[in-house]
């Protein structure tokens, strides 16, 4: 058998997976984050008194984020596109070698 097989039998059937109670745990619960995301949405559906046209509030940030973009401001671009057609996938290319295990 070779020393890696070994090394992989002998391995602590407690390490990895998923266990009860790992992981980062939520700042909030679900409930709190739904209300959160509501009240969120309701703000920015509310028109701005103060703006001429009295368009509503997410509408008057995405008309900057616009014009910021038109001069070239290319985070502003990025940001206007995300948010107006989704962001797009990551391709992330994987390629995994054999690596041999060295022991003295």
């Amino acid at each position: 058998m070779e020393e890696a097989e070994k090394l992989e039998k002998e391995r602590n059937p407690n390490w990895g997976g998923k266990r009860e109670g790992s992981g980062r745990k939520p700042l909030m619960n679900k409930e709190d984050m739904e209300l959160v995301n509501s009240l969120i949405a309701q703000h920015g559906a509310e028109p701005d008194e103060t703006d001429q046209q009295k368009r509503e509030r997410l509408l008057i940030l995405m008309d900057k984020l616009y014009e910021e973009g038109k001069k070239g401001n290319v985070p502003a671009i990025k940001e206007y596109v995300d948010r107006m057609m989704g962001k797009s996938k990551e391709r992330i290319d994987v390629n995994l070698t054999e690596r041999k295990l060295l022991l003295d």
